[in-house]
Parts: C-alpha cells; sequence; structure tokens
C-alpha cells in the first residue's frame, strides 16, 4: 500500500504543479491599496437562514464560554445529543459531521471526544444542512453539519488567544491559541488547542428476568460511578500559495491526542426469584486509554476564466492509533456479607486506521443564471483491530480465547457527480446525481480455538437530488421550497468488528459483521418569510435501518448493531428569529416528530410509534455599550426509539459579557444546565426475558470563567480554502 501512497501522491503533486505553472505566466501584479479603517458596528444573529442551510452564530451566545464544540451543536436548532455524545438532527440519527467543509474521519466515542476537546472560543459558525446538493458525500441520512472554524484574512500578522476555567464537581480549563501570518503570496497559519476535564457520571441500572411464563426469575440492581480525566490537545499548521492571481496551492497538517483514565467502582445486588438477596459484587474498575490521528491535506484550486470556471484537487492522508487496556476486578460476597471469590480480567485493544482520499471538482457557470458542476473521488480505507483479553489468577494471566480476536476491514470507494442549478427571476431549481461504488472484504483471525471467517461484498448506489424554490412575490419576502434526495449511511468500522468488548461483568458490547448500510428517502416543503419565519414539514423513509439492539444470554445483557427493518420519520418545524427591541434578539424552533419502527428484534417483531416535542429557545441581551448577556434552553418530551424508551429531559444555560481593551477583548461568566435537569433516563423493551431500566446523571451544571483576546492589522485580503477529499469516512471511525 505505500507503493501505491507514494504514486497516487506524486500524481496528484505533479498535477498540481503542472497546472500551477501554467497559470503562473499568466500573473497579473496588482498594487497594494490601504484602505481607511471602517468601523462597523453590530451583532450578528444567533441563527440566520439561507436558501439551502440554517447558520449559527457561535460567538454571538455569551453561554458558549468555556463550551466544547459538543456542547455547542446541543444548542443548536433541531440538533439532539444523548448522553453517549449520538447527534441526532430534525428527528434523524446518522448526521454527517464537518470540519471546515472536510471530514473528521471520526465517528461515535471518539468523533465526540474530539469535539469535546475542540473549544468553543475556536469556532466561528456552524452550518446546518437537513437535504445538502449532490456535491456533499451521499454518506448521512440525516443530512450534514459543516462546523467552520475561525479564520483570519488580515495582512499581516494577525491572532486570538482565549482561555476558561471551570467548575462543576470537579474543574475543567480549555485553552487555545490561533495565529495566522499573510503577506504577498504566502499565508501561513496555525492554531493549538489544550483542554483538561475530570468530569463524573453516576448510572443506576435496575433488571428483571423472567422465566418462559413470565414468573419472575432474578432481579439485578447496579449503582456505578465513572470518574473520567482526560487531556485533550489537538493542532493544524497549514500554508497557502498564490501562484498566480488565478491559482492557489495548499498543504494543511493536522493532529490531535486524546489520553484519558478513568476509575469506575460498580456495586451490584443479585437478588432470587422471591426477591432475597443471592450476592452482592464490589467491582473496582480501571482503564487507560490513548487515541491519535495525524493528517496531511495537499489542495489545489485554479480559477480557468473570468467567467467563474474552475477546477479544484485535493488528496488526504489520514492515519488514526487507539490504545485502550482494561483491568476489572471482582469481588464477590455472600448474602451474609462474607467473601466469596475474586475474578480479575484485563485487556488490551489496540487499533490503528489509514485512510487514502483523493477528489477533484469542476465548476462551469452558464449563461442565464446556470451553473454545471462535476467531480469524481476515489477513498480507500484500512483498519486492524485486536481484541486481546486475559483471565488473571493469582497473579498469572492466561488468554481467553471466547473473547481474544483480531478483525481486519478494507473498503475502496469510487464516486461522481453531476449538478445542475438555475435562478430565474421567480423561480429557482437545482437537480444533480451521485453516483458510488463500493467493494468491501473483512477477515476475523488469529485465533487457534476458532476458525478464521472471511466475508466480501460490493454494491452500486445512485442518489437524485432535486430543488426547487418559488418567491411569492417579487421582492423575494415570501417562497416556498420543495427538496428531495437519497441518501446511505455505511456502517461504522468498529459495528462491523464481530468483537465482544466487555463494560462490566454483566454487560458486554459486540459488533455485527452481516450489518448492511442504511439508506433514506427524504422529502422537504418548507415556507420562508424574510429570513425571520420559516416553517418546514419533512417525511424521511429508511430501509435496512442500523440501531442499537440489546438482548440478555445467561443473564448477560449484550448490546450489538443490527438493522432493523424499517423506520419511518415525519413532522414539522418551526423557527422564528426576531428582535423585539433594539437590545433583545431572540431565536425559537420547534418541532413536532413522528417516528415509526418496526422491525425483527431477538426473535420477536417490533412495531413502535411515538411522537415527541422539542423546543428551543435562545435570547440575547444588549445591556449597555460593552455588557451584553444571553439566555438560552431546550426541552424534549420522552420518546421512543427502537427499543429505547426515553424519558423527558431539558437544560437552562446563561451568560454575561463585558468587551475590554476597546472590544478586542472579552471577559465571559456562564452557568450551564442551571437545574441540573439534563439527565437521561428510560427502559430497554423486547429483550427476550427481561427488563431493564437506566437512569444516567452527569455533572452537566457547569460555572464558567472565560477571557478571550483578539490581536494584530484589520485590513482584509479575500481567501479562499477548498474542502478536503473525504466526506464520508470521516463519520465511521469508532473505537
Amino acid at each position: 500500500m505505500d507503493t501505491k501512497l507514494m504514486a497516487f501522491l506524486a500524481l496528484w503533486i505533479c498535477f498540481a504543479l503542472n497546472s500551477g505553472l501554467t497559470m503562473a505566466q499568466d500573473s497579473i501584479k496588482k498594487d497594494t491599496v490601504k484602505l481607511k479603517e471602517v468601523k462597523i458596528s453590530g451583532r450578528k444573529a444567533m441563527v440566520q437562514h439561507k436558501l439551502d442551510r440554517a447558520v449559527v452564530n457561535v460567538g454571538s451566545m455569551v453561554s458558549n464560554t468555556g463550551a466544547n464544540a459538543l456542547e455547542v451543536l446541543e444548542k443548536s436548532p433541531g440538533v439532539i445529543v444523548d448522553q453517549n455524545g449520538n447527534i441526532t438532527f430534525m428527528g434523524k440519527s446518522g448526521v454527517t459531521i464537518l470540519i471546515d467543509g472536510k471530514p473528521s474521519y471520526l465517528s461515535g466515542d471518539n468523533l465526540s471526544g474530539y469535539l469535546k476537546s475542540l473549544p468553543a472560543a475556536q469556532l466561528e459558525e456552524i452550518e446546518l444542512m437537513s437535504n445538502p446538493p449532490a456535491q456533499y458525500e451521499a454518506s448521512g441520512t440525516a443530512g450534514v453539519i459543516n462546523i467552520k472554524t475561525k479564520k483570519e484574512k488580515s495582512q499581516g500578522m494577525n491572532g486570538s488567544l482565549s482561555s476558561s476555567l471551570g467548575k462543576t464537581d470537579d474543574w475543567r480549563n480549555n485553552e487555545s491559541l490561533s495565529l495566522n501570518y499573510f503577506s504577498g503570496k504566502v499565508n501561513v497559519f496555525t492554531s493549538l488547542g489544550y483542554g483538561f476535564s475530570k468530569t463524573n457520571k453516576t448510572l443506576e441500572l435496575a433488571r428483571n428476568y423472567f422465566t418462559g411464563d413470565g414468573s419472575p426469575l432474578s432481579a439485578y440492581q447496579q449503582l456505578a460511578y465513572f470518574r473520567p480525566v482526560t487531556n485533550n490537545t489537538n493542532g493544524k499548521l497549514g500554508l497557502d500559495y498564490y501562484l498566480s492571481s488565478k491559482s492557489t496551492f495548499g498543504i494543511l497538517f493536522s493532529g490531535s491526542i486524546s489520553m484519558g483514565n478513568y476509575s469506575s467502582p460498580v456495586n451490584t445486588a443479585l437478588y432470587n426469584a422471591r426477591g432475597l438477596l443471592d450476592s452482592s459484587i464490589v467491582a473496582d474498575n480501571t482503564a487507560r486509554s490513548k487515541f491519535s490521528n495525524g493528517g496531511i491535506n495537499l489542495s489545489f484550486l485554479t480559477k480557468l476564466d473570468s467567467f467563474g470556471r474552475q477546477l479544484s484537487a485535493d488528496a488526504d492522508l489520514i492515519t488514526y492509533r487507539a490504545k485502550n487496556n482494561q483491568l476489572f476486578l471482582n469481588s464477590i460476597f455472600l448474602p451474609d456479607g462474607s467473601a466469596g471469590r475474586e475474578e480479575t480480567t484485563s485487556t488490551d485493544l489496540p487499533a490503528d486506521i489509514q485512510i487514502y482520499s483523493l477528489k477533484s471538482d469542476y465548476s462551469h457557470p452558464v449563461a442565464g443564471k446556470a451553473k454545471l458542476e462535476a467531480g469524481v473521488k476515489t477513498s480507500y480505507v484500512s483498519t486492524d483491530n485486536l481484541a486481546n483479553y486475559f483471565d488473571v489468577i493469582n497473579g498469572a494471566s492466561s488468554v481467553d480465547y471466547d473473547k481474544t480476536n483480531r478483525f481486519r476491514y478494507k473498503e475502496h470507494i469510487n464516486a461522481g457527480y453531476v449538478n445542475f442549478s438555475k435562478e430565474m427571476s421567480r423561480i429557482s431549481f437545482q437537480a444533480g446525481l451521485r453516483l458510488e461504488h463500493t467493494r468491501v472484504s473483512a477477515l476475523q483471525s488469529d485465533n487457534p480455538i476458532k476458525a478464521d471467517s472471511a466475508f466480501s461484498q460490493h454494491y452500486l448506489n445512485l442518489f437524485p437530488t432535486a430543488y426547487l424554490s418559488y418567491k411569492l412575490d417579487s421582492a423575494g419576502d415570501n417562497s416556498f421550497n420543495l427538496s428531495f434526495s437519497r441518501r446511505i449511511d455505511r456502517p461504522f468500522y468498529k459495528d462491523l468488528n464481530p468483537f465482544i468488548y466487555l463494560i462490566d461483568k454483566y454487560t458486554y458490547s459486540s459488533g455485527n459483521p452481516l450489518l448492511r448500510p442504511q439508506t433514506t428517502t427524504n422529502y422537504e416543503l418548507s415556507w420562508r418569510h424574510k429570513g425571520m419565519l420559516s416553517a418546514t414539514a419533512f417525511y424521511n423513509r429508511y430501509k435496512n435501518f442500523q440501531t442499537e439492539t440489546v438482548n440478555q444470554i445467561n443473564g448477560i445483557f449484550i448490546s450489538t448493531p443490527a438493522n432493523l427493518g424499517g423506520k419511518i420519520t415525519k413532522g414539522i418545524n418551526v423557527n422564528l428569529v426576531i428582535r423585539p427591541t433594539k437590545w433583545w434578539d431572540a431565536n425559537v424552533y420547534t418541532e413536532l416528530v413522528s417516528l415509526k419502527f418496526m422491525g425483527q428484534v431477538n426473535a420477536g417483531y417490533l412495531s413502535t410509534s411515538t411522537t415527541y416535542f422539542y423546543i428551543e429557545s435562545g435570547q440575547q441581551f444588549k445591556l449597555a455599550d460593552t455588557w451584553s448577556a444571553d439566555l438560552n434552553g431546550f426541552y424534549i418530551s420522552g420518546r421512543t426509539v427502537g427499543q429505547f424508551e426515553l424519558d423527558h429531559k431539558s437544560q437552562i444555560s446563561a451568560g454575561l459579557q463585558k468587551k475590554l481593551l476597546q472590544n478586542k477583548a472579552s471577559l465571559k461568566l456562564a452557568v450551564s444546565d442551571v437545574f441540573r435537569a439534563n439527565i437521561s433516563s428510560g427502559s430497554i423493551s423486547n429483550v427476550t426475558s427481561a427488563s431493564a431500566r437506566y437512569r444516567s446523571d452527569f455533572d452537566t451544571r457547569m460555572v464558567t470563567l472565560g477571557f478571550s483576546y483578539n490581536f494584530g492589522s484589520k485590513i482584509k485580503q479575500e481567501m479562499k480554502k477548498n474542502a478536503g477529499s473525504a466526506q464520508n469516512e470521516q463519520n465511521r471511525v469508532k473505537n
């Protein structure tokens, strides 16, 4: 693969440099004109609505002080983040997360971990696209969320720094520094962020087991404490070189390191059929983890003429390394409290992932306010996961071959698209078609008592998109918009891994190598009024819906991803952006969503329907020239998602800001989850001969003091930066 990569990069670089040198011959020298500084006063609205997306302005909310990117997402209209960091958008799971238009190449726990390590102080805005056009990857059945970081566009040296200190039950802090130097044909930029957190989580579990006729068999009650301590560092270093007035070459290095350890004392009580204590377990579980990634992106953009024709190319190489070591110490006691026996298990779970990607896009304006776009992309992914489990007796370790294994997975995707758009006086339309061919292979091996197994598959998919907008008046104050798309979600790489992952003595998780991609067909009809009011009705039908399923075998609960036959999501959302007075801005988002699930689960048929209500509101107050405040919160009613019946929850947060040093600096005080009401709880149904209920309480109430400072010149220079070459691989790295 190294030889292929070298050839791949060499060809790409030759193409970029050859095109760039050709364009450099047409270089045009321009005189630099220094304009007098113009002071513009005003403030951005929290949410702005455009034709194909909603834009959240992160810095406009004071309560984002000391927050991380995941917590900012939770405050965005239509976005819900659960206690495990899973993200849903407009009632749909399977959203694709981009960073500056480029994939983060992360998913699941690692995606939420990375977003937690990214300070809100580094973010500019968040773009929410429920029905993205064909230029975007077909991956992401719930649409695309693009997180845009701050970029300085001024001549000379510019930068910003921020620091915050937060207090929950324990302390956490975030620091970030961004620098940018632009001069002549060279633009150099870098950023570095660091975060430390020590958090607490309490998990209560209650399980009841039954015989075949429904009679009580046994019961299980558990109280677990999770005390993770994490250190997160992320950084990037990039350079843009302007080969000519029309061509730009860029190189970007990025990476992150996340290190953590946690202790998890667990107390478990087991009861017999008569409700009498049978035994108890005191566990002292510990873990150490390290997750690192590094990437390089090469980009090239050239404008072919003055009419707007342009060609771009991107190449990406991303690597991931994950290490996870766990130790489970279980002391078992008899009903009278006397010691029974001890059980010790240790694990070593390394994982390596490599991703290579190349894409090129072409844009061609056509007379009559029309545009034709086309592009191609190829990507290759290789993953290698080991699961080493050991039974420890009297200090001596022996391999547990029931759980030990190795899983290797390879995936190659080739894609191409065309997209056409046109604007007329009152009608605008856009149509696109994307073609993707996927080829995968996997091998499970390296277990002397189990036979090796392998599988391979390939499939071809077409993904059409269409948009139609009609202005009801000549000013465009009122418009109707209709959109249609077909999208896909391929499984997380880890979810294809059949390994057993030990959570505690009575709780496991495992992957499913037979997991198939889920597809969805999406319809939306919306009405917009002056950018202030929008109302959208939507309907989405899933096929091979991927979801977490839970079953119990011999008293052990095992969580496994599976394809539930289908899911239907339909509903309506309304978003209102108003300014009641000069000093008060308000945004209110509400949605009413109906969910229906149907399919085979645990040898039974699941058919559930539920309707839930969600409301989110953000209020900004300008108290004086240098003082401002905000107040925001959300409420979501109870709902059923597959086997999980979720209880309602809510949150209220507030912030106060003071501008300093001629508005170049700010001091902010924020309080999140004031009433500590953001608690996740619910029950699990359709488990074979068992039922379960849980309550998870994070220390979400936090008081934060933050300081930020911007420095440098303010002479603006227009700069453009391409997105990277990978889109759908980003959200599928999960460890």
